[in-house]
């Protein structure tokens, strides 16, 4: 059981619920999860039913997709209005509670009534717009069986097809769901490198890795992220999507791990200043100064326009990501054409 104060610990604990634990206010990463996940098959989050304990909710499922695996059920427990814990545990008998938690949400349930309130179902769009926000969020799950399983919920709720469900997933895969938004002209990604001659292949062939060109100009699209970011913390806080796809990137670098670090404490804090923001990186003085001057790079921009000059630049990496990926794969399968045809000469 994950609840929010050290308090409500201590009540259930008298009451006879010994594994909980508590967030103390900070925000639940994957790492917590990750160690929960190896004590218990059954983690159940409780949350207040206001709108901050919905939320907190939220994003706490937010970051359990993309680490949910085989054995592992998640659950959501709202308590009801001006109760917590500490007080429900008090005012009810150990059993009641017990029956609460029972009848938990799980996480699919919450998933899909939490983005149908966003949207007006009722209508073509909204049915449309929930279609899109949904797989946005269950594309990031890596559980094959479990993501297929949700995609058999979505077609139900939406009265569609299976079919016709995944097709829409796999559209929103292949491009990544973003608003129209205008190029930057000098953050355009250059052109891929051609795809190279295989006849010359050797027995010892590996697939190449990312030129240092790539890499710059994925650094570059990083560090303008993080700018961006610092000076308008609002497009982390007031997009749900914005950690899932951050996240989803998995780069292994100084740039990739800042932006995830900043994305995340932006998300879970509203009006946060760029001060707070600066904060954990003090301790660092060089990369301090460095992410001090990535600040004052960035013009007066309006909220909009920095949003979308964000999420441009975050959409350039993720189809950077695609191409150099269908790249190898296209590498590698040459490869073993060019092996086989050569296994077929000496044969």
């Amino acid at each position: 059981l994950v609840v929010e104060g050290y308090m409500d610990v201590v009540a259930l604990h008298q009451a006879g619920f010994t594994k909980v634990v508590a967030t103390l206010g900070t925000a639940t990463t994957p790492e917590h999860l990750q160690i929960l996940a190896r004590t218990t098959n059954t983690i159940v989050f409780c949350f207040d039913g206001d709108n901050a304990g919905r939320a907190a909710a939220w994003k706490a499922l937010k970051v359990t997709l993309p680490i949910i695996k085989a054995g592992l059920i998640v659950k959501f427990l709202f308590l009801p209005d001006g109760e917590d814990p500490d007080t429900l545990v008090k005012k009810e008998s150990t059993k009641a509670f017990e029956t609460r938690i029972e009848k938990a949400q799980t996480l699919s349930k919450f998933l899909f009534n939490h983005v149908k309130s966003e949207v007006d179902f009722d209508t073509i769009e909204g049915k449309t717009l929930f279609l899109e926000k949904v797989s946005v969020l269950i594309n990031q799950v890596n559980y094959e069986i479990y993501q297929q399983q949700l995609i058999d919920g979505v077609a139900q709720v939406v009265g569609q097809s299976v079919e016709q469900v995944q097709t829409v997933f796999k559209q929103q895969a292949e491009q990544v769901i973003s608003t129209s938004i205008d190029p930057i002209p000098t953050l355009v990604v250059d052109d891929e490198p051609p795809i190279p001659d295989f006849s010359d292949f050797s027995d010892d062939y590996q697939s190449p890795s990312p030129t240092p060109k790539e890499n710059s100009t994925v650094k570059v699209l990083m560090s303008r992220m993080i700018s961006l970011l610092l000076n308008y913390p609002s497009i982390a806080h007031d997009n749900d999507t914005v950690e899932v796809r951050v996240r989803a990137l998995k780069e292994n670098d100084k740039e990739f791990t800042t932006l995830l670090d900043l994305v995340h404490s932006a998300e879970m804090v509203e009006d946060v200043s760029q001060e707070e923001l600066l904060k954990p990186f003090k301790v660092k003085t060089g990369f301090y100064n460095r992410l001090q001057e990535l600040c004052a790079l960035v013009p007066f921009l309006s909220e909009n326009a920095a949003k979308n000059e964000f999420l441009d630049a975050l959409l350039k990496v993720e189809r950077r990501q695609k191409k150099t990926q269908s790249l190898l794969i296209k590498d590698e399968q040459e490869y073993v054409k060019s092996l086989q045809a050569r296994r077929g000469k000496k044969s």
